[in-house]
C-alpha cells in the first residue's frame, strides 16, 4: 500500500535517510490504488533531503522536490512525475444529469521553510518534474541558544525546519466559461515537518 501523509516526514540528512511520505498541497491523507484516488489525487508531492551544511551565519539546506500524480498504467494505479504547473480537471455534479468541468492552471508555485512559527523564505519552482531547492536561513531564526552553542563547539545539532507548498491557480469553469485567480495558498495540513543533523 502506498501509503500517503502531510503531519509528518522525517530527514536525517547525517544518515541520508528521508521517511518517503507523499503529500498533496492541501490536506489529507491519500493513496494511488483506485479509480477514485486517480480521479481525487491530480497533484501530490514528495521531499527528499540531499544536504545541510553551516555556510557563514547560515544554514543552507538543498531538497529535492518530486511532483507526482496518480494515474492508472495497464491494470496497476502509481504515482508518475508530473510537473507542478500541469493543469488539471475537476468535475462537480451541478444538475441530474450534467457535470461542471473546471479547469485549474497553477500560475505560480513556492515551497517555503520556517518553524512552527514562522515561514522564513520562500523559494519559486520552476516546471521541472524533479527539481532541487535549496534556503538560505540565518542560524539565529532557526537554530535556539542552546543549539547555537553546541554548533559553536563543533558538537552535533539537530533541528526541525517546517516545509508548505503555496499554489496559485487560474480556475476555468468550462461551462459558464468565468475564469478567476486564487490567491497564494497553502494549508496547514499539507505541512512536512523534517527533521536535520549537522
Amino acid at each position: 500500500m502506498k501509503f500517503l501523509t502531510f503531519l509528518t516526514a522525517l530527514i536525517f540528512v547525517q544518515f541520508n535517510l528521508f521517511a518517503s511520505d507523499t503529500v498533496i498541497p492541501f490536506g489529507g491523507i491519500v493513496t494511488c490504488e483506485n479509480e477514485q484516488d486517480a480521479a481525487l489525487v491530480k497533484e501530490a508531492y514528495v521531499l527528499a533531503p540531499i544536504s545541510a551544511n553551516v555556510v557563514d551565519n547560515n544554514i543552507k539546506l538543498t531538497v529535492k522536490a518530486s511532483f507526482l500524480t496518480c494515474k492508472k498504467t495497464d491494470d496497476t494505479f502509481n504515482f508518475q512525475t508530473v510537473g507542478p504547473f500541469k493543469s488539471f480537471n475537476t468535475y462537480i455534479p451541478a444538475d441530474v444529469d450534467m457535470v461542471k468541468v473546471i479547469t485549474n492552471k497553477p500560475i505560480d508555485v513556492k515551497l517555503s521553510a520556517g518553524t512552527e512559527a514562522a515561514l522564513f523564505e520562500r523559494v519559486n519552482l520552476i516546471g521541472e518534474a524533479e527539481q532541487l531547492i535549496e534556503f538560505t536561513i540565518p542560524k539565529e531564526m532557526i537554530l535556539n541558544g542552546s543549539q547555537l552553542e553546541k554548533l559553536a563547539k563543533g558538537e552535533a545539532v539537530t533541528f526541525k525546519v517546517h516545509f508548505n507548498l503555496f499554489k496559485q491557480y487560474e480556475v476555468t469553469d468550462n461551462f459558464t466559461g468565468d475564469v478567476f485567480t486564487t490567491g497564494l495558498k497553502s494549508n496547514i495540513a499539507s505541512t512536512i515537518v523534517g527533521t536535520f543533523s549537522l
